[in-house]
């Protein structure tokens, strides 16, 4: 649902997601998408998933999907 999401962001592409969870909630999650190497759509893509997960933006990796 997330990568849904975030594919319906300007500039963020096509987009695949992890969610790392452990017993104490979200550990970490994990963004390969297309524009990840536009500074805003890093910070766009950060914002909405940390809010769509309840989790905090400094647990979310992303990174540039290959071609």
């Amino acid at each position: 649902k997330v990568a849904r999401i975030l594919q319906e962001i300007e500039g963020v592409g096509e987009a695949n997601v992890i969610v790392y969870e452990t017993n104490e909630g979200i550990e970490s999650v994990v963004v390969v998408c297309d524009g990840a190497n536009d500074f805003k759509v890093v910070m766009d893509v950060r914002e909405a998933v940390a809010a769509a997960l309840g989790t905090t933006e400094k647990s979310v990796k992303i990174y540039l999907k290959k071609e």
